[in-house]
């Protein structure tokens, strides 16, 4: 292994110690979907590893009684600090099929 994939490898195991969920995939040629990972032993030369990504969320700032979006924000406070009138504030979340 490289240097970097060392690296990119002890992230990945630390993170499992740390009970984080990990996913892993096919590294040769089998990278369309990640599966979730038993917790059970690491084959790093036959699958590619990672932290999974936690679900992509936004506040949304719409224009009162309709779909218009004024803004997007990063978090509810965020949002509310805009205090645009006439609006109300969205939130959304990823979700995982």
């Amino acid at each position: 292994m490289t240097p970097d994939k060392l690296r990119e490898a002890a992230k990945v195991l630390l993170a499992a110690a740390d009970g984080k969920k990990i996913e892993y995939t096919g590294i040769h040629g089998t990278r369309i979907k990640w599966w979730h990972h038993n917790g059970s032993e690491f084959y790093f030369d036959t699958y590619e590893y990672r932290v999974k990504p936690e679900p992509f969320e936004v506040w949304l700032i719409c224009r009162k009684g309709s779909n218009v979006i004024l803004s997007a924000c990063n978090s509810f406070k965020q949002a509310e600090g805009y205090g645009i009138s006439n609006s109300e504030i969205r939130h959304m979340k990823e979700v995982e099929e």
